[in-house]
């Protein structure tokens, strides 16, 4: 049994925090949005503590945090000779300096003799302008600053939407790269990175629109299908040439290097020095131990268990007014029960705003509406998308729970596509 913190500022790793205490293990979550303070009521293991910097982290044998922007907690953590998985200022430079990301995944495609990407930031309206108006094609713009609401803007025909955005709102959208829009398999490869060497890698197909047909909001991750990698032509496309870089700044954790691939190219959009949901909980569906012993390995051990040969599917559940609604809204229905899980389908459910009620056992809490999700590994993603059907058909109580069933169909065009370019067998 071991003792274990999960640094959350949102409440990120509450998925994993419940499973690892289902493994045995004693596991509190320090979290720092105060609104947190619903999510986990009831449970005794896992429990929450507010968040503290001078959180005595001698007592935990393993600190995992959940998310970038905690990177200077996680450095004073690792100076104090603690086992720290992901967190660090470098974490949060590549993924949240969205400029410095420009410039590395610009080292990388020399690396690799890629051509593309790796623009100068437009800092002017006027310049934003003119660069969309003078486009010959379709046009992308990707915002740099973390604070902006406007996420990446791409037409879908040619016509007037990007330069209306950019007449009206180009302020909020500086400082800003614009690019000619990429058509092809957007998908992630992430390492698990032991301070040497990479000791597992794998591949994510992910959908972050709401709707089928991926349409309407973008709400983070819809679901992701994922499958491990023991080498392939995008995984040393990608992940090869981060090999320097990483061991420079003993990097120890997940990585993931985001792009945009078609049949001649690999294009890098971006990185996420930590982990992905719900891309996570799919893949521990392809590791053959506990989830505490994959962190483990990484972190101290420095090699896998063993894994499956095998895709898996994670699929998100949410309730209305998701994802338009605000915390009051989930406040009002705060203890209801909207899964009945029985204990053979424990493992492949992973709830998140939830808290547990000693009548009715694991209910909604009312923190952002986001149930959780249900994975299911196979051969084939049909096979994928059986399992989890079959869950989902036994657990859910409510048609108000909503998920995404065309997921394995659109990601079946990717994988064919893929495969068809000689990006993987």
């Amino acid at each position: 049994m071991a003792s274990i913190l999960c640094v959350s500022a949102h409440g990120n790793s509450i998925p994993l925090a419940l499973r690892m205490a289902q493994e045995g293990h004693v596991v509190r979550v320090m979290y720092e949005n105060k609104d947190l303070e619903c999510v986990l009521s009831g449970y005794r293991n896992p429990s929450s503590i507010p968040w503290s910097v001078g959180v005595d982290a001698k007592a935990y044998d393993l600190i995992l945090f959940d998310s970038v922007g905690s990177g200077d907690i996680a450095d004073k953590m690792k100076e104090r000779e603690r086992i720290v998985l992901s967190g660090g200022t470098f974490n949060d430079k590549l993924t949240l300096d969205r400029e410095y990301g420009e410039r590395v995944a610009l080292q990388l495609m020399k690396s690799v003799e890629i051509e593309g990407g790796g623009k100068l930031a437009i800092q002017t309206c006027e310049d934003l302008l003119k660069a969309v108006s003078t486009s010959e094609g379709l046009v992308t713009i990707k915002p740099l600053s973390t604070g902006s609401t406007w996420l990446t803007l791409t037409e879908m025909k040619k016509g007037e939407y990007l330069k209306s955005v950019a007449s009206v709102y180009g302020e909020s959208l500086l400082p800003c790269i614009v690019h000619d829009a990429i058509d092809g398999v957007e998908i992630s490869t992430e390492g698990w990175f032991n301070g040497e060497m990479y000791v597992s890698m794998n591949h994510t197909l992910e959908r972050k629109r709401f709707l089928p047909g991926d349409i309407g909001f973008n709400e983070g991750s819809a679901g992701s299908i994922v499958w491990i990698t023991h080498g392939d032509r995008l995984s040393e496309s990608t992940l090869t040439p981060l090999l320097p870089l990483l061991k420079k700044v003993k990097y120890i954790g997940p990585i993931s290097v985001k792009c945009t691939v078609n049949a001649e190219r690999v294009y890098f959009t971006g990185f996420n020095a930590g982990f992905s949901y719900d891309s996570i909980q799919a893949l521990s569906e392809l590791i053959r131990g506990s989830l505490f012993d994959f962190f483990w390995n990484v972190a101290v051990k420095g090699k896998l268990p063993p894994t499956r040969s095998e895709y898996a599917l994670a699929l998100r559940l949410s309730v209305p007014p998701y994802p338009y609604g605000k915390q009051k809204d989930y406040i009002e229905r705060s203890g209801v029960k909207y899964l009945n899980v029985s204990d053979e389908a424990k493992g492949h459910v992973w709830f998140s705003d939830v808290k547990w009620n000693t009548e009715h056992r694991e209910v909604l809490a009312g923190y952002h509406g986001i149930l959780g999700c249900i994975t299911g590994r196979g051969s084939t993603l049909g096979e994928c998308r059986r399992r989890v059907q079959r869950t989902l058909d036994n657990a859910v109580l409510s048609k108000d729970i909503q998920y995404r069933l065309d997921l394995t169909k659109v990601m079946e065009e990717d994988l064919s596509k893929l495969r068809k370019w000689g990006w993987m067998s």
